[in-house]
């Protein structure tokens, strides 16, 4: 997506090039076409697949279960290690189960917190940072979702922090 705007301008230095070595028209329109057919779908396509949907919670992931309203449950986690400070970027990967399908499109909210409830970084998002509607899920299907959170706050050597996270409908904001 970040190339979008240069497509234009690179698709003139090519159709430049080629006229420069003296190629025939409908051969520059022929080249054009495949680069503007290629670039999308090898380009941009892949940045906005959301990823597959699981039967089960994969190997290595921590189980829990956590439910909000009767609708949507968290079965598991990644496991998450490292010393973290200001300005890095904690991964987190959740993995979701609906319980029920859902006519509302949740957003979904994440916070990092400290041990003293200060919130050090959050995302708020659909899921699958937009690509997933949560009335198009299905339930038993579970659903993995990844989120990079900035730490915005300080952060003295050795603190824990603790994940906080909800859903709410983003057009009502309950």
């Amino acid at each position: 997506r970040l190339l979008f705007p240069y497509i234009a301008a690179i698709s003139a230095l090519i159709a430049f090039g080629l006229t420069t070595l003296r190629v025939p028209g409908r051969m520059i329109l022929a080249v054009l076409g495949v680069y503007a057919y290629s670039v999308p779908l090898t380009l941009i396509v892949p940045l906005y697949d959301p990823h597959e949907v699981l039967d089960t919670l994969p190997g290595g992931s921590i189980p829990f279960a956590a439910s909000w309203d009767g609708q949507i449950e968290v079965v598991g986690h990644d496991v998450l290690e490292g010393t973290f400070q200001q300005g890095d970027l904690v991964p987190v990967t959740l993995y979701w189960t609906p319980i029920r399908t859902s006519e509302t499109d949740y957003s979904l909210f994440l916070h990092l917190l400290t041990p003293d409830a200060t919130i050090v970084g959050q995302v708020d998002s659909y899921p699958s940072g937009g690509l997933r509607r949560t009335s198009l899920w299905y339930a038993g299907q579970v659903y993995p979702d990844t989120y990079q959170i900035r730490i915005t706050e300080p952060l003295p050597p050795g603190t824990l922090l603790r994940l906080e996270m909800g859903w709410y409908d983003a057009r009502t904001g309950e």
